[in-house]
């Protein structure tokens, strides 16, 4: 991931991010820290003391309702969605569902981009979120 300074558009849409490397979720350090600090739920590195910046398109079926981003962030985050900051979260310490959105029907598109900025204040890192809605059922 690119020092955070350096992108400060990496949320919107056409953003190019094709230099940037990849990474599987979740994000953080495998020592201290939480309960997440582990080989089995870290993935890729985020050093301490940083800002990370993460990017990931998200297909949701157009009819989809109570679009929701949820997840832990060790220490705070920004999380975006087709480029508009739905929620800034303080976690402090790893607390399981700091970032808890429901995503505005106005912001949904059948092709979105989520992006997040964690930011970590020290001694251990942690970011992972998934996506979820509900279907509506054929009437």
């Amino acid at each position: 991931m690119p020092p955070a300074t350096d992108q400060p558009l990496f949320y919107r849409r056409h953003f190019d991010d094709s230099g940037w490397p990849t990474g599987q979720e979740g994000f953080g350090t495998v020592t201290a820290g939480c309960a997440w600090n582990n080989p089995a739920n870290v993935k890729t590195p985020w050093a301490v003391n940083t800002d990370i910046l993460v990017r990931h398109w998200v297909h949701i079926p157009r009819d989809a309702q109570q679009v929701r981003i949820e997840g832990t962030v060790d220490n705070d985050a920004q999380v975006y969605f087709n480029g508009e900051l739905v929620q800034t979260a303080k976690s402090g310490n790893c607390v399981a569902g700091a970032i808890n959105v429901v995503v505005p029907a106005n912001v949904l598109d059948c092709c979105n981009l989520l992006a997040i900025r964690g930011h970590d204040y020290g001694r251990s890192t942690y970011l992972n979120v998934r996506v979820t809605y509900v279907k509506p059922t054929a009437a």
